[in-house]
């Protein structure tokens, strides 16, 4: 095995050293390219599951191009016609295959790449399936969204203040000191609303092993700002936390998408107890499920903020659908008819909230609301709790996204998910949004 090793370093700095690649394209060529394959199922197989007639067939339709190109690397390439006719007899004795060819392979070469479409959603750092999605922005700075938004809210709350900040006052919030603590000092401009995954991914096993890079997601959404904010809500990488949870993602990145403030919490209920515990979570990855606002901050550039601030739930009835960000939801809802996104930071600032924490994964597919709902942990948690949260009017297109998501942390240990308050006389609930340019979907559950 070292020798093989050995082999392949050398040719990698060869390469490097013939100026032929950058040291990252050999990098991305073995986790993205071909080599993925060969890392799953090695080499051999990987050509005998693409030649028709497997390895020999493989060789005498390729083999002469090889060495044409091996030769002019001063690389070996003097294999004889037995070897291959060895390689290729092993093969055939455990798949065998007739005239037909892919025909006679099919079964067994659809499960291998059914296994190695599952294995290659494991590596973090890997090629995303992007789709990006065009929002609607308010064409009057904002004020006749706020106007709906104040009218919705109404509704539901007893007081209810909303404005828009005024661009000056904006640089001089600090939302980075207390009793924030976001990881910069404003929500930034140019939003995002990012969906990594999906619920899918969370509510079936096969989806439980996928995780995300997301540096490696900025790579490939080409954000390269001298300062990157990105918050929102979603799911801890078990490999890094070891067992299913919570995350509350909240961190900067300079222009190499390299952190600069890390501030995110993970929510974890260890197996040994059934209280949740709150942990700093220091990985730039995240599991198979996850929202990201993602925003530039400059303090040079413009954008909308809004400012809103609640007290007193109206209806004593505990109603998820007239949650704080429900309520905000549906009144973008109301007033485009064009998607339209939020993404900012919410202080519950007195009362009690209803929020769950998931435990770890199950080994079975959770198909129901009741089955989810079961599974779930479900605790109340207290004020004051700070909320990242991201809203989407609808989902565009019918593209599974979750149109809202808010997930919480605080100073004394709490932190989950939000469903809704339970206290109506006492909630009251105080926050910064801002507006989304565009809306983007990574690599949706298939």
């Amino acid at each position: 095995v070292n020798r093989l090793q050995y082999a392949i370093l050398s040719s990698a700095l060869q390469l490097v050293q013939d100026d032929i690649v950058e040291p990252e394209d050999v990098d991305r060529a073995i986790t993205h390219g071909l080599a993925c394959r060969w890392s799953f199922m090695g080499p051999f197989q990987t050509i005998d599951l693409n030649a028709p007639k497997g390895i020999n067939d493989y060789f005498s339709r390729y083999g002469s191009s090889m060495q044409r190109v091996l030769t002019d690397m001063n690389f070996p390439s003097d294999w004889s016609q037995e070897t291959v006719e060895k390689v290729d007899k092993y093969f055939r004795s455990k798949y065998s295959v007739e005239d037909n060819g892919l025909d006679d392979k099919k079964l067994w070469r659809d499960q291998r790449l059914l296994d190695l479409a599952k294995h290659k959603q494991t590596y973090s750092d890997r090629d995303y399936r992007i789709v990006h999605y065009p929002l609607s922005i308010p064409n009057d700075q904002g004020q006749s969204m706020i106007q709906a938004i104040e009218n919705e809210l109404k509704q539901v709350y007893k007081q209810v203040k909303i404005r828009l900040v005024p661009t000056d006052e904006i640089n001089k919030i600090d939302l980075s000191a207390e009793p924030w603590n976001l990881a910069a000092s404003n929500l930034g401009n140019n939003g995002i609303f990012c969906q990594l995954g999906g619920p899918k991914n969370v509510e079936f096993k096969q989806g439980h092993s996928i995780c995300f890079d997301i540096t490696s997601v900025l790579d490939q959404l080409h954000i390269k700002n001298e300062q990157t904010l990105v918050i929102g809500p979603g799911a801890a990488d078990l490999n890094q936390v070891l067992i299913n949870g919570e995350l509350v993602v909240n961190m900067t990145l300079d222009q190499y998408n390299k952190v600069i403030t890390q501030r995110s919490y993970s929510s974890l209920v260890p197996e040994e107890k059934n209280e949740p515990c709150q942990n700093l979570y220091e990985s730039k990855t995240c599991g198979p499920f996850q929202h990201l606002m993602i925003s530039s901050i400059d303090r040079k550039k413009s954008s909308i903020v809004i400012e809103i601030d609640v007290h007193e739930r109206l209806s004593d009835e505990h109603e998820e659908e007239n949650n704080f960000i429900s309520v905000i939801r549906r009144s973008l809802k109301q007033y485009s008819k064009e998607p339209i996104a939020l993404g900012g930071i919410f202080r519950i600032e007195k009362g009690t909230v209803k929020a769950h924490v998931m435990p770890d994964f199950l080994n079975e597919d959770l198909t129901t609301k009741e089955q989810v709902d079961q599974w779930l942990k479900f605790y109340d948690m207290h004020a004051p709790l700070n909320c990242l949260s991201v809203i989407l009017s609808e989902d565009i297109n019918n593209a599974g996204f979750r149109c809202e998501h808010s997930h919480f942390f605080s100073n004394h240990g709490q932190a989950g998910h939000y469903h809704f308050d339970i206290t109506p006389k006492e909630i009251h609930y105080h926050g910064y949004f801002t507006v989304c340019n565009e809306a983007v979907m990574v690599d949706s559950p298939v």
